[in-house]
């Protein structure tokens, strides 16, 4: 049985979202197929491919993208399963969709003559600090 699911997302921007996966020291391949449970796939339009069983993917859906991963990515628990997604996004991919919002923040901030620094805290989290030059 396929875990795979489909979240609706506002992910808009494949730049930004292409500076995300790169700040996570990873990379964003065009088309491709998203593995999941038990080894079953679902093609995607943009994959990371991850060590472990899992990749996630983003389906084109109008102007957004939709997430495509397994169920277990989102776990809030490590089951063992779900610890390489865990280890390279964050859990429940948060790291992932923090840099992308980072990604779009320095795109609106180089636009408005404002620099941004970030910095991962020791608890997981991400201090970002916006100024004007």
């Amino acid at each position: 049985m396929s875990h795979i699911a489909q979240i609706a997302s506002e992910i808009r921007n494949l730049i930004a979202l292409e500076r995300a996966v790169a700040a996570l020291g990873l990379t964003l391949a065009g088309q491709g197929k998203v593995r999941s449970y038990g080894g079953s796939t679902q093609n995607a339009d943009r994959v990371i491919h991850l060590p472990g069983p899992y990749d996630v993917g983003f389906a084109q859906n109008g102007e957004t993208y939709n997430v495509i991963a397994d169920g277990e990515c989102f776990y809030d628990h490590d089951n063992g399963r779900n610890a390489e997604v865990r280890k390279a996004l964050g859990p429940k991919c948060d790291h992932l969709f923090e840099e992308y919002n980072v990604a779009i923040l320095e795109e609106q901030a180089a636009l408005n003559g404002q620099t941004l620094t970030k910095s991962r805290l020791s608890d997981g989290s991400l201090e970002v600090l916006l100024e004007t030059y």
